[in-house]
Parts: structure tokens; C-alpha cells; sequence
């Protein structure tokens, strides 16, 4: 594995410690340093002891600069002191390797078959390691675009190249969060789109239950988008006209353009609910709860944006459809409710 696939390794579990405990404690982001430091010295023992027979003056190099990141790391003696003894031990078992290698070449193999063989397998396991990069450029790409099937299976597809490599391993259980955190994400605009423009808290309440049920079903469960549904999203999309309408007075056409676009946020969010929906083995890991709902049973955080704010297609067509004194009416609602503190 290249220094560069190495850097990758220890970016993605950082990247998976910080979406799995947001926000950490002194003490638990002092675990996670730890935790990297021991991870770091089991991928070198491993590098190491994998190139002992071919490459042991290079497994002898990786083990040295695991001990030179430990000795300079600042860890307590007791924690360095366990991590020294393990690449002291593989340091061992690499010397003890290269002995029988040196045996066994001088007794069976002319030094020319030597070479030959040591040849083929730098060749194969280069193949692999620029298909594996490749791979996981691809699959950057899929997250950011939020295809993360395509990047669960690339990554699946990585595993099977190398198993014993841990950034494949990686890959498969980063696009399994990153598809799970934007369910969450979804879960929570559903909810903020149930509940806007709503002061009784007994109607919130029972919004909230609605949200959830259909955000369950239509995530977890065997069905489609109903007429049900679809009537819920277009009441809060009713109750969101109509806030705007008491804030600036709109025109029937503006209301009726509103409409047509607060639909279009409606399908698109049926669409990426559509996509997100867990297959397979997913749906057994989510179960894992106790019941799908608690993905998302979560508080919704502070002004939380619904399927019709920002970036949505109502939000755009509203900044375009509104006259400058509509417009100037809607951002002095909005500033008086940020200082309220809605």
C-alpha cells in the first residue's frame, strides 16, 4: 500500500469517528487518537509481515516508521509501550522470515528464478493497487453525488480484490453511513415540512407521529407514495403559501405558480426517498433498532429546513415570482423571526 492509500485510510476513520460521535468529549476524542495509533501500528505489522517475503528490507522500514510515529506520538508510556512490543514482535517475525526465505532461495532457486518470481508478484500486486485507486476515485465521486449504491457495490467489488485490505472495508461502511446519514437528513426536512407554520403544540405533536409513520412506511417499508401522503405534503405546502400570502398578499397567479413548484419539491422528495430506500442486507442493519423509526426519532435541530425552503424549487421560483416590495415584506418577516427566535 502507497503512502498516499495510507493517508486515505487514516482520512476515511477519522471521517467515520466524527459522524458517529458528532460532537466528542476531551476524553473521547483522546480514545479516537489511540484508537488511530493502534489501528495505525496493526496496518503496519500487517504491511510488513505481507511484504517479509519479498520485500523484507521494505517490511523493515514500514515496522521503523511505525515505531518513529509512536516514540514522537505523546502517548501515555503504558498505551506506547503495548504498540512498541507488537512492531517489536513483527520486527521479529520479518527477521525470522527473511531467514528462511534466504534459505530456501539459496538451496531450491537459482537467483535468476528469484527474481523472476519476485518480478511477477511486484507486477500483479502494482495491477491491483492502481485498480484499487482508481476505484476509490470513482467511488468519491458516487458519495458526492449521493449515488451511494453504486458506491457500496464499488466498494464491495475493492473488498473482493483485496480482502485483507482495510480501506476497502472502509468504503463498504462509509457508503453504508453516508446512506444512512442522508436519511436522516431527509427524515428531519420531512418532519420540519409537517410541522412549519404550526403554534399549537398538540397539532405539532400529532404531526410529528404523522411524519414519522409516513416517512417509515414509505423508507422501511413495501409501498409507494399513497394519496395519503401526498395530501399531508400538499397541506403543509397549502399552510407555506398561505404564511407568505399573510406576510407580502399574493396574487392568484403567484399562488398558483407556488403550487405547481411546491409540487415538484414533493415528487423530487418521493424520488430521493426512493433512492435512499435500504436493500438487502441494509434493511436487516437498520432492524437492528428494534424498529426503523429510531433513525430518525431524533429532535429536530433549530430551525431545521423543511421541503419547500431553501434551495427547493418553491424557494426559487418565490425569489423570482415576488415584486421588490413583496420581496423586501418577506425578508422583514424572516428577520423578525430569526430574532424571535423561531
Amino acid at each position: 500500500m502507497c503512502v498516499s492509500m495510507q493517508q486515505f485510510v487514516n482520512a476515511v476513520l477519522i471521517a467515520t469517528t466524527l459522524l458517529l460521535s458528532p460532537r466528542p468529549c476531551t476524553s473521547e476524542r483522546r480514545q479516537a487518537a489511540v484508537d488511530r495509533f493502534r489501528i495505525d501500528v496493526r496496518n503496519a505489522v500487517f504491511r510488513a509481515e505481507a511484504l517479509s517475503a519479498t520485500q523484507p528490507q521494505k517490511a523493515l522500514e514500514i515496522i521503523e516508521d511505525a515505531r518513529a510515529r509512536v516514540v514522537n506520538s505523546g502517548l501515555n508510556e503504558r498505551i506506547a509501550g503495548q504498540l512498541l512490543q507488537q512492531l517489536a514482535r513483527s520486527c521479529d517475525a520479518v527477521d525470522q522470515q527473511l531467514k528462511v526465505v534466504e534459505t530456501q532461495n539459496e538451496t531450491t532457486n537459482p537467483p535468476s528464478e528469484v527474481a523472476a518470481t519476485t518480478g511477477r508478484e511486484e507486477r500483479m500486486r502494482s495491477a491491483v493497487e492502481q485498480e484499487i485507486a482508481e476505484a476509490i476515485e470513482k467511488y468519491n465521486g458516487l458519495l458526492k453525488e449521493e449515488r451511494f449504491d453504486e458506491a457500496l457495490l464499488l466498494g464491495k467489488q475493492a473488498r473482493s480484490l483485496q480482502p485483507e485490505n482495510p480501506v476497502s472495508e472502509l468504503m463498504v461502511l462509509k457508503a453504508k453511513y453516508a446512506k444512512r446519514d442522508a436519511l436522516l437528513r431527509l427524515s428531519a426536512r420531512f418532519k420540519a415540512t409537517f410541522i412549519a407554520h404550526i403554534d399549537d403544540p398538540d397539532t405539532i405533536k400529532e404531526q410529528l407521529r404523522a411524519a414519522d409513520r409516513t416517512f417509515g412506511r414509505l423508507a422501511y417499508g413495501d409501498e409507494e407514495e399513497t394519496t395519503d401522503d401526498w395530501r399531508l405534503l400538499e397541506a403543509a405546502l397549502e399552510r407555506k403559501i398561505e404564511a407568505v400570502d399573510q406576510t407580502c398578499r399574493l396574487t392568484d397567479a403567484q399562488k398558483s405558480k407556488l403550487r405547481l413548484a411546491g409540487r415538484g419539491d414533493i415528487k423530487r422528495s418521493f424520488d430521493h426517498l426512493e433512492a435512499l430506500r435500504p436493500k438487502g442486507e441494509e434493511v436487516t442493519d437498520n432492524q437492528l433498532c428494534g424498529n426503523a423509526s429510531c433513525f430518525w426519532a431524533e429532535a429536530i435541530p433549530s430551525r431545521q429546513s423543511g421541503l419547500f425552503d431553501q434551495g427547493s424549487v418553491f424557494s426559487n421560483t418565490l425569489q423570482v415570482l415576488l415584486t421588490p416590495s413583496q420581496a423586501a415584506a418577506v425578508e422583514g418577516s424572516t428577520l423578525r423571526q430569526i430574532d424571535a427566535g423561531r
